[in-house]
């Protein structure tokens, strides 16, 4: 579609490549050294919290029809959130130029504070500049470290880096928390937040990039074992990720009922999928027409909100346009 943004043809997926192939020379390139750092950061009782995946792309467009991205950015900050979380994806590679000014530069600040998951892209240059990128502002209080929890007297948000110990030879697709059977101090942080949680009788929200099912909510994954692990006999009530460029939410998963939703639709253009329109384990997904005039098979990207009163939640996915796609309650 010769103006898709990273269609198949499109150039920059060389340069991922190229980036990529160079950091897996440990004397030119070679991963950043993984930070187990965590920060625990309380936020207010009542709080709104904004998340946007795979926004990372920059305006691509013209300011008579701006890419998706800008318009996200922009009904995003009308919101203003005191909380906004970035769930990866800094295209094409996550390199230092493409961290500072299509993400860092424009991301939409939340008044409490912002921060960015580890994804596959940022890998790809061995998240280098992401981590360079989550110690400067607006990231600052995630202070380098790429798992974080945000904690009232109600719920723990748990942030999680799924990128960094997955596998380099699948090009970091398939999320982990750990590789080899040998957990690492972030997912004995996921456990102590999940006994935490359990003590204290608050729920737990769990964020990560990559997906813990497939499209169609229909086959779990080894992250989703994973995580599941940390929650003897239960499971965090939410987990929200990105990833596949959808907006979906699932019907509850596990013996907790866990809330899964996919929020991969903050830039990319993507249109209608067969795949969630036929799956039963799908309540809702994106579908609507984007009416776009140059490309005219997207439909609607948006973001997500949720609203914290208390023990209460409210779920909302926005459209680019900045109305209401779906909500609960």
């Amino acid at each position: 579609m010769g103006n898709w943004k990273v269609e198949q043809l499109d150039p920059g997926w060389a340069e991922a490549l190229a980036v990529f192939l160079e950091s897996l020379l440990p004397l030119i390139g070679g991963k950043h050294p993984f930070v187990a750092a965590p920060q625990t950061i309380e936020i207010p009782d009542q709080v709104t919290i904004a998340m946007a995946g795979d926004w990372g792309t920059g305006d691509w467009r013209t300011q008579y029809n701006p890419a998706p991205s800008t318009d996200v950015r922009t009904h995003m900050a009308l919101l203003k959130p005191d909380v906004s979380i970035h769930l990866g994806d800094v295209y094409y590679a996550g390199t230092s130029d493409e961290e500072k000014h299509l993400l860092s530069q424009l991301w939409p600040a939340g008044g409490v504070g912002s921060f960015a998951l580890n994804s596959n892209h940022e890998m790809y240059s061995g998240a280098k500049p992401y981590f360079k990128a989550i110690a400067n502002a607006p990231f600052q209080k995630q202070g380098g470290c790429s798992y974080f929890s945000l904690e009232n007297r109600n719920w723990i948000i748990v942030g999680l880096d799924s990128a960094y110990f997955s596998d380099e030879n699948s090009l970091y697709i398939n999320g982990l928390l750990f590789s080899g059977g040998k957990p690492t101090p972030q997912s004995e942080f996921l456990l102590q937040k999940g006994a935490e949680a359990d003590a204290a009788g608050k729920k737990v929200v769990v964020l990560t990039h990559h997906n813990g099912l497939d499209e169609t909510g229909t086959t779990a994954n080894t992250l989703f074992e994973q995580v599941m692990d940390a929650f003897p006999g239960s499971g965090p009530a939410y987990w929200y990720w990105g990833h596949v460029h959808a907006a979906a939410v699932y019907k509850p998963q596990g013996p907790a009922g866990t809330l899964c939703r996919c929020c991969g639709h903050g830039a990319l253009p993507w249109g209608q999928s067969s795949d969630l329109a036929n799956s039963t384990n799908v309540g809702w997904y994106e579908h609507r027409p984007a009416n776009d005039p140059d490309i005219p098979q997207r439909v609607f990207n948006g973001f997500a909100m949720l609203r914290l009163d208390g023990s209460n939640i409210q779920e909302f996915f926005y459209d680019e346009n900045g109305g209401i796609a779906w909500s609960r309650p």
